[in-house]
């Protein structure tokens, strides 16, 4: 639903101009994020996956905030914001 809306092509352009090109993300469509920024990236929530695997985790509309608890929130900077998405860092 939010694979090619304007929100989501700046957020490919932020990932494709700012994150490392081996680095991982978690979200919830990897295969579209992979294919519109050649950045590897996997679901958190399938598959046995989960955040530890991740450089940075990305939210589309509030959807995948609740991976982020209380525990997990100190854990992750976000980085970049729009309407539709949130990407976080995994703090070093």
């Amino acid at each position: 639903m939010y694979a090619y809306t304007p929100c989501a092509r700046e957020t490919y352009e932020f990932i494709i101009n700012n994150t490392p090109t081996d680095c991982v993300i978690a979200f919830d469509k990897p295969r579209a994020l992979y294919l519109n920024t050649e950045r590897v990236s996997f679901c958190a929530s399938t598959n046995g996956h989960s955040l530890d695997e991740a450089d940075y985790l990305m939210c589309c509309a509030g959807a995948d905030e609740e991976l982020l608890t209380p525990e997990r929130r100190t854990e992750f900077t976000p980085i970049f914001s729009n309407a539709e998405f949130t990407l976080y860092q995994k703090n070093t």
